[in-house]
């Protein structure tokens, strides 16, 4: 990257007066003198002309409008000193600087509260410095290197905080009036500072990058000197201003004025350079070191494969919980977290990510930046690899509190607990009595405030006794924070922007779409090993149960092996010669698609096809999501936290102790016929919510398919999952 030419000679403004200006705002950037003279013009009351209004306009929130502000003062303050001690009047300068000083008061709060917009970033790829921290020797050694085939010292991966000019390297031959300056030592160097404020003509070779850094760091001792060669001109006493000697005091203030005002706008613009230079030098530093990193966490594939790869997983995932809280954040200060999870004795890469090591390196060698999981090119998760959609976050306060995210699955719902990610507890955390702080709007105080028990069990943490309100149902990810040592522990939802319903539920908070399509299937809503499904149905189960899952909840099954599944899962054998016609059906009616994909040497599919692999014929399931509008929300009606599924019936429990109405049994018995499922007893504890509006999932007339919180929500299949 070339740097703009910076010895063009600085303007200086008079003492007075105004000279209009044209140019682009750009120009002002770093020209503190004439911004300054725009601002007192237009304090004044001088009529601008369009430039200098679109200039004044576009730096409004920049430091060197600020800047400018502060040396227009320092400009009136120096000729109303002047005018004193030559009898003038000086009432207009005085109202002049408080007008300045109040502009520049307003200034200052709003440049705070705007984001920089010096230099445009992007995150550095996360997975390369988690690398760095816990690679030990190895990975240092590869990215030595790494260093060493570029020809860069091993120190320059380290930012640079200072001596910017020497960390560029740049081998340039120098103008001799810079090379002079380098060679002076501080002392010389602030009297050269001097000089240039004194004379007439600016000396353009401090602009210069070589020498800015030096002019900064000195500009403010030789601003403090001629600040005290001011202070001594006003003290001066002498005659009448009207003698020779008189005169000659008047001009010794005029040039120390002069000489001061400069310095002042030295300072700032020496400020505002370094800036510039800084900027530039760390946004050159970090595509090298971002491009050093890739390249050294690419060649240590080869030797710890296992390990890079557990470190490009967690990083990924990080990454798509980070952005969501900070969307600007390049995660640099949760490094720590990332490494302390990689190194847990319990954390497990899944195995199908192994694979999508090298393409992950290959797409930031590409573009640049870190891919999300899903950008990654992977295998799809097979029904026996799925995770336990678990999983730690990092945290503010670090070790302190311990955060997690969890998807909801039917039966924590249904069996009023949660799990807790793999991994390591504070001693004595068994059957620990906890209180769970439930936030949401409108809850009831007995679900906001819940007495809760942290227990293990079959060797996995969870905490039971949970009630979990009406719309927190299966999908819906919630999020913990327990302080170490604490006795509280805090579960929250994000909001959706706007509801969406997907085959029938509706969903109003964070939903892991992966849960959705695995276990709101046909069926769930009986209370039976094997469910009494029509044709459609157990392709539409069996697909969604068994095939090969996206991040997204999208599913495939190669066509062939779709009878197969169909029985393993229990569909009767006499209904597998209707299956290909079911299969047309849905295809025709949206429910599912007919693709083709690829094949590769594990058996495993794959869509979109992949180059060199058997082709094959897919079915494909896309959950339906569609967003529910406003007006049709509120129609919806109920309080915020009642409204649950759009269906039309669902069972639920009641509170300890408390049975159904004789009206409830009837009610749910009659639900059951007329939903043409097998019949059976409304179960202890339960109770039927009767229908609030009517509507079905894409698809449910061909299914048979009644919505997931339907008659049965409460009845999940007891072989699902178990616990």
């Amino acid at each position: 990257m070339e740097f703009r030419d910076q010895m063009s000679a600085r303007t200086e403004v008079p003492l007075s007066g105004h000279i209009s200006w044209h140019g682009k705002p750009d120009d002002l950037r770093s020209n503190v003198p004439v911004l300054a003279g725009i601002l007192r013009a237009r304090a004044e009351g001088v009529p601008l002309g369009l430039d200098e209004v679109q200039a004044v306009k576009a730096l409004a929130h920049e430091q060197v409008f600020v800047f400018a502000l502060q040396y227009a003062e320092t400009l009136v303050e120096g000729e109303a000193l002047v005018a004193a001690r030559t009898g003038q009047s000086s009432r207009h300068l005085a109202d002049l600087r408080v007008l300045l000083a109040d502009q520049r008061a307003d200034a200052e709060p709003a440049l705070r509260r705007e984001p920089e917009t010096e230099r445009e970033t992007r995150p550095e790829p996360l997975a390369p410095l988690v690398l760095r921290e816990i690679g030990g020797d190895a990975f240092a050694t590869v990215l030595r290197e790494v260093l060493t085939d570029r020809g860069v010292r091993p120190d320059a991966i380290d930012v640079p905080v200072g001596d910017f000019w020497g960390w560029l390297d740049r081998r340039e031959a120098l103008p001799d009036d810079v090379a002079r300056l380098r060679l002076l030592d501080d002392n010389a160097f602030v009297q050269a500072l001097l000089t240039d404020c004194r004379g007439s003509v600016p000396n353009p070779a401090l602009a210069h990058p070589a020498v800015v850094e030096r002019w900064a760091t000195h500009s403010g001792a030789a601003m403090a000197v001629l600040l005290d060669d001011r202070s001594r001109a006003v003290e001066a006493k002498g005659s009448s201003p009207k003698t020779r000697a008189g005169m000659r005091r008047i001009r010794a203030l005029k040039n120390a004025v002069r000489a001061y005002t400069r310095a002042v706008a030295q300072n700032m613009t020496a400020q505002l350079l370094l800036r510039d230079l800084r900027e530039q030098t760390l946004a050159i530093h970090q595509e090298r070191r971002s491009g050093w990193l890739i390249e050294a966490t690419a060649q240590f594939v080869s030797i710890d494969r296992e390990l890079a790869g557990s470190v490009v997983h967690a990083s990924a995932e990080h990454r798509a919980v980070c952005s969501e809280e900070s969307p600007s954040s390049d995660c640099q200060d949760c490094i720590a977290a990332v490494a302390d999870r990689v190194e847990a004795s319990t954390f497990e890469t899944p195995a199908d990510f192994l694979a999508g090591v090298a393409a992950w390196a290959e797409t930031v060698r590409a573009t640049g930046r870190e891919p999300a999981p899903a950008e990654v090119d992977r295998p799809l998760a097979g029904p026996d690899e799925d995770d336990e959609h678990a999983w730690w976050l990092p945290t503010d306060g670090g070790r302190r509190v311990l955060r997690w995210r969890t998807a909801l699955l039917p039966f924590h719902v249904d069996g009023g607990w949660c799990a807790l990610p793999g991994g390591p507890l504070p001693e004595g955390s068994d059957d620990r009595r906890l209180t769970l702080l439930v936030e949401g709007e409108g809850l009831e105080p007995s679900l906001r405030r819940q007495k809760v028990v942290l227990r293990r069990r079959g060797g996995e943490w969870e905490i039971s006794g949970i009630r979990w309100p009406e719309d927190f149902g299966p999908g819906v990810i919630v999020t913990f924070d327990w302080p170490r040592g604490g006795s509280v522990v805090t579960a929250r939802t994000v909001k959706l922007a706007q509801p969406v319903v997907v085959e029938g539920v509706v969903f109003r908070h964070e939903y892991d779409q992966q849960v959705v399509t695995r276990e709101l299937v046909p069926g769930v809503d009986q209370d039976r090993a094997v469910p009494d499904l029509s044709d459609a149905s157990w392709v539409v189960r069996t697909v969604r149960r068994l095939g090969y899952l996206s991040p997204e909840g999208v599913a495939v099954l190669a066509e062939h092996d779709l009878v197969r599944n169909c029985l393993e899962l229990g569909m009767p054998r006499s209904m597998a010669g209707r299956l290909p016609g079911a299969v047309r059906k849905l295809c025709d009616a949206g429910v599912l698609q007919h693709v083709e994909g690829s094949r590769d040497t594990e058996d495993r599919p794959w869509f979109p096809a992949r180059p060199g692999q058997v082709r094959v014929d897919l079915l494909r399931y896309v959950p339906p999501v569609r967003v529910v509008e406003q007006d049709a929300d509120r129609a919806l009606g109920g309080h915020e936290s009642r409204r649950g599924h759009e269906v039309a019936g669902f069972v639920r429990r009641l509170p300890d102790g408390a049975q159904a109405s004789d009206e409830q049994i009837d009610l749910h018995r009659e639900a059951a016929v007329a939903a043409g499922i097998v019949r059976q007893p409304l179960r202890e504890g339960l109770h039927l919510c009767p229908a609030a509006r009517s509507g079905a999932a894409a698809g449910a007339e061909l299914t048979g398919q009644r919505p997931a919180g339907a008659v049965g929500t409460a009845m999940r299949s007891a072989s699902t999952r178990p616990r």
